[in-house]
């Protein structure tokens, strides 16, 4: 009798091991206490019932140490390297159906695989990213600012080290953005923005994303009602050029037009007739005048 309960105990203690996943640690560990709780153990069975637990229990240290081991060795480990230069953009799609679309000047470094447990990249410039939905492995772009963490969403993330800020703009779903320097972090959800300023480390929610945040990956400008200063500044920025507007009263003019796929003179050619302005493209300089 004694040897047929003895088979039984090592028959399910042995079951718990052959079925053993690495993902489900702490489930083995529960299913082994619940196994043995609901065991008699005969009068005279204990010396037997010792070998066999300690048989097995190092059996199941030594596999959930393997289990850690090949754990570590998946994590992800950035060692691919995407960079354009500063005439180039260019598309990266991910095995888990995400995508992300990269502008000039800019660096995003990211594993060949994303581990089991989360999706991790490091980003220096500017991307837009479309991320899958996987609540089993969220997904962190990493700054020099802040690590931005998300599960599915569409957002923008403009962290070149050349600027004097960070700002995330998120455009679908939900998105966390924490300052790497203090600790601080803010929650964005579509339509709102946030800033972190280097110098004092400072991070800001703002209700309200540019409408011009993604003409970069659209090509297409838009401006309603807005300031021909705002308007100059961001075409500086789309064409990597610099406009200046040296007469106050033009300033202040209003522009409301949209350009799409436009060089950057067929689009000063639609401000000066808009505004009845001229443009001058003396010394090698641009400006907007009367």
């Amino acid at each position: 009798m004694k040897q047929v309960h003895d088979n039984i105990l090592e028959k399910k203690v042995k079951h718990i091991l052959d079925d053993y996943q690495p993902e489900f640690k702490e489930e083995y560990w529960m299913a082994m206490q619940e196994k043995l709780n609901a065991t008699n153990i005969p009068e005279g069975g204990n010396q037997f019932f010792l070998r066999i637990i300690t048989k097995y229990a190092a059996a199941l240290i030594i596999i959930l140490g393997l289990g850690l081991t090949f754990t570590l060795l998946l994590d992800e480990k950035p060692n691919i390297t995407a960079q354009t230069s500063s005439i180039e953009k260019t598309h990266i799609s991910f095995a888990d159906g995400s995508n992300t679309w990269i502008n000039n000047s800019t660096t995003l470094s990211y594993p060949k695989l994303f581990s089991p447990h989360k999706r991790s990249v490091k980003l220096n410039g500017e991307a837009y990213f479309e991320i899958a939905k996987d609540s089993l492995r969220p997904y962190f772009v990493n700054t020099e600012c802040a690590e931005i963490k998300v599960l599915g969403t569409k957002f923008n993330v403009e962290a070149s080290n050349k600027n004097s800020y960070e700002k995330i703009s998120v455009l679908e779903g939900k998105v966390k953005i924490t300052a790497l320097a203090t600790g601080n972090y803010v929650i964005l959800t579509k339509g709102q923005s946030a800033i972190i300023y280097k110098k004092d480390t400072s991070l800001l929610k703002i209700p309200g994303i540019d409408i011009n945040v993604l003409a970069w990956h659209t090509d297409t400008l838009r401006f309603i009602n807005e300031p021909l200063s705002e308007v100059s500044q961001t075409l500086s920025k789309h064409y990597n050029t610099t406009i200046s507007i040296n007469n106050e009263t033009i300033q202040q003019l209003k522009l409301t037009s949209s350009f799409s796929a436009l060089s950057l003179k067929e689009a000063l050619e639609v401000i000066a007739f808009t505004l009845d302005v001229n443009i001058d493209y003396s010394n090698n300089t641009i400006q907007i005048k009367e």
